[in-house]
């Protein structure tokens, strides 16, 4: 691979360069967006704001910092965890239609054939979807040494898991007999006109894919080609299709729909940072609440990719980003603040994640 060091000059002149958009521009000014890329030197992003009815798309940088070539609105990028709420929506779709129920123990569900990881422990018969979803299954983020371990009871604590929505994925796959790429579409994708998203790869999507940059900007990796479907990040989209599905759901909340209002109820304590208003998990997405603010927000991280979508329901807003690079979360608190507004916990809200994986050493 080809290594080149990229200078704070070189950023400058890439960005302004390859700043593209579609008829709407962002509501703020492009050079916020330019000045946080130089600091964190992460070559491409797309952005996304929506604003009551209207929806502001633009992309800045490089998918390659070694090609040059540019990012647009229909880049595909890794979604790293904003996978989950996507998983989340098919699953309380199903529990919707009857399929499954939110606090029936998955094992009844499950096909051990295909998923006997839990058996050892008896507790895995407590783990509900309802669990999975707002991260108190007890289950680790991933595995140690090929085993799998609960390390606390069911339903008793929060932490961060992306091994218990694969035991849900188990569930889901196991009631309809369908994978969970084919569920997504089913459910998500195909209704909503993604046309640009999926749990596994797709090779024509090639050309326009974004590459993963390390912490100084040069090329780290090629995108993940995944053949089989993760529930917790598999999911490859576009900041134009991701972007559907965020409107889709907060226009479903504005319309009190029963399956999107169960969602984004309080369902477990996440952290209390000491600042003003406290974090909550609702159903596969973290909430920001206080006297006067309602978020519901979610991170994604794959190393070289990050991501993350915003939703603040008192004023219709919602941010959503993505970006090719490691320290890409780095810019979250000032597009929030410049786009939807400030909240003081943004700050927190992948530290939230990731201090919630500190499992104890022996379980």
């Amino acid at each position: 691979m080809k290594v080149r060091i990229a200078s704070a000059c070189l950023f400058i002149n890439i960005f302004v360069g390859a700043a593209s958009g579609q008829s709407n521009q962002l509501p703020f000014d492009d050079s916020l967006i330019l000045e946080l890329m130089e600091r964190t030197h992460v070559p491409g992003i797309s952005i996304a704001v929506v604003d009551q009815d209207q929806i502001f798309t633009k992309s800045f940088g490089v998918r390659n910092a070694d090609t040059r070539t540019l990012v647009n609105t229909n880049t595909i990028f890794e979604a790293a965890s904003l996978t989950k709420p996507v998983t989340g929506m098919v699953a309380i779709e199903m529990v919707s239609e009857g399929l499954m129920d939110l606090d029936r123990p998955l094992y009844q569900y499950v096909d051990y054939d295909d998923y006997d990881d839990l058996s050892h422990d008896e507790r895995h018969r407590e783990i509900t979807a309802r669990m999975v979803l707002n991260h108190t299954s007890g289950l680790p983020n991933g595995r140690r040494g090929g085993s799998l371990e609960i390390y606390a009871d069911p339903g008793t604590k929060f932490g961060y898991s992306g091994e218990a929505f694969r035991y849900l994925q188990a569930a889901m796959e196991s009631i309809t007999k369908k994978t969970l790429d084919v569920l997504a579409e089913d459910y998500v994708f195909a209704p909503l006109g993604m046309n640009n998203s999926s749990y596994i790869w797709r090779e024509p999507v090639r050309e326009n894919a974004a590459t993963g940059h390390a912490a100084d900007g040069t090329v780290s990796r090629d995108i993940y080609t995944l053949n089989t479907a993760f529930a917790e990040g598999g999911l490859e989209t576009s900041i134009e299709d991701y972007t559907i599905f965020v409107k889709h759901v907060l226009g479903r909340f504005n319309q009190d729909d029963v399956v999107i209002q169960e969602m984004f109820s309080r369902s477990q304590e996440a952290a209390d940072h000491d600042v003003e208003g406290s974090l909550y998990w609702g159903l596969s997405w973290g909430l920001d609440v206080s006297e006067d603010r309602y978020r519901a927000w979610h991170t994604g991280s794959n190393g070289q990719f990050k991501s993350f979508v915003v939703i603040d329901f008192n004023s219709n807003k919602a941010v959503i980003c993505f970006l090719n690079g490691v320290n890409g979360l780095d810019v979250l608190p000032e597009i929030v603040d410049s786009t939807i507004g400030n909240s003081p916990l943004a700050m927190f809200y992948q530290q939230t994640i990731v201090d919630s994986m500190n499992y104890p050493k022996e379980l």
